[in-house]
């Protein structure tokens, strides 16, 4: 079959390697895992590959993603807070869902109630991202709140590290959720069945014999895909970190210059582009841009290239100092960061290609 650029593959043997080395390790530290899924838009076919290794929870931040999923005896987290104006299908398409506000879990209540079955709620503590999360202060009381209201079961709570502040979780941090939660089962006379303890950010706990003994759960999505924890950007258990690459086709490649000549306005994106005088320079410009991935997000597999820019539906390259010698036809091969698999997975125009 004739390939279709530009394309990200996927290695699946890799893939499944790091999905058996990450199933062991959990398992052994007591771990269960939330498999985020979104990374990759809840592909159906590595999806099973998820469920072929023994991962039986699987959660995202988009309900269309979670729609997709249909894997026997599972269970579903829609993990961005949902919104009240899809309560409905919060609860049909999703089992658990992360939850700060007390009027949504209300929605959610009636909605589950309309359904007839009861829809589980993590409620989310911040402890220091500032992104989602009643303050800790606030969850004991707001915990009995939930307990009151009819189709809501409180499961347990979670917390959230490395996304807006960038904060690295912690012993101080992951003790003072738990002394939250024996807070709250000491006065509701329950037991919550998941402390969760953050998300790929918090593997290296794992490693390092860290993480304390009443944390049973994590939300790891990057760690599967990229190999590596996000707290400090390290390797782990030698998982593969080259599952993805991204493909482009060259369109053009020419010598000219490295200095735009003419008045200078605006970009393709508003902005005023700066520019070096470097002499001429081979520069490619590949099939592929900015509507579909982030540049920040790629980088060549060829060090010696090097990314000059691009706009809606193109990069250029500037091929100058590689040992190959690029032309029209040719296809030019990225690394890609979690940020630029999510990217490429939202793009309708980007082939999705498992090997």
């Amino acid at each position: 079959m004739k390939m279709k650029y530009p394309a990200i593959t996927i290695n699946k043997t890799k893939f499944k390697e790091n999905l058996e080395i990450i199933h062991r390790k959990t398992t052994e530290a007591n771990i269960s895992v939330c498999a985020v899924t979104k990374g990759f838009c809840a592909m159906p076919e590595l999806v099973k590959l998820y469920a072929d290794i023994g991962f039986s929870e699987y959660g995202d931040s988009r309900l269309d993603n979670l729609l997709s999923i249909n894997v026997p005896n599972s269970r579903k987290w829609m993990l961005r807070l949902p919104m009240i104006s899809q309560a409905e299908e919060t609860v049909r398409f999703s089992d658990i869902s992360l939850n700060s506000e007390i009027e949504t879990i209300r929605a959610l209540g009636a909605e589950a109630l309309k359904a007839g079955k009861h829809h589980k709620i993590v409620l989310a503590i911040e402890k220091g991202d500032l992104r989602e999360g009643v303050m800790s202060e606030d969850a004991v009381v707001m915990a009995g709140e939930i307990l009151t209201i009819d189709g809501i079961e409180l499961l347990g709570i979670a917390t959230n590290f490395n996304c807006f502040g960038g904060i690295i979780p912690d012993v101080d941090k992951l003790n003072e959720l738990v002394r939250i939660a024996e807070e709250i089962e000491q006065i509701y006379g329950i037991r919550l069945g998941i402390i969760s303890g953050g998300n790929s950010g918090s593997a290296y706990m794992i490693e390092n014999g860290e993480l304390p003994s009443r944390i049973n759960n994590l939300r790891i999505g990057e760690l599967i895909l990229c190999g590596r924890e996000t707290s400090y950007q390290r390797n782990l258990w030698e998982l593969h970190t080259d599952i993805f690459t991204m493909q482009a086709e060259i369109v053009e490649c020419k010598t000219k210059p490295s200095l735009p000549y003419g008045n200078v306005g605006l970009d393709a994106f508003g902005k005023t582009p700066l520019h070096v005088d470097k002499g001429l320079q081979e520069r490619a410009i590949i099939a592929v841009g900015k509507q579909d991935v982030s540049m920040d997000y790629i980088s060549p597999r060829d060090k010696e290239l090097k990314i000059l820019g691009g706009s809606s539906d193109h990069f250029i390259i500037d091929v100058t100092h590689s040992c190959r010698n690029y032309k029209v036809g040719d296809i030019v091969e990225f690394d890609l960061s979690y940020g630029g698999i999510l990217n490429l997975f939202t793009s309708k125009y980007i082939n999705k290609v498992i090997l």
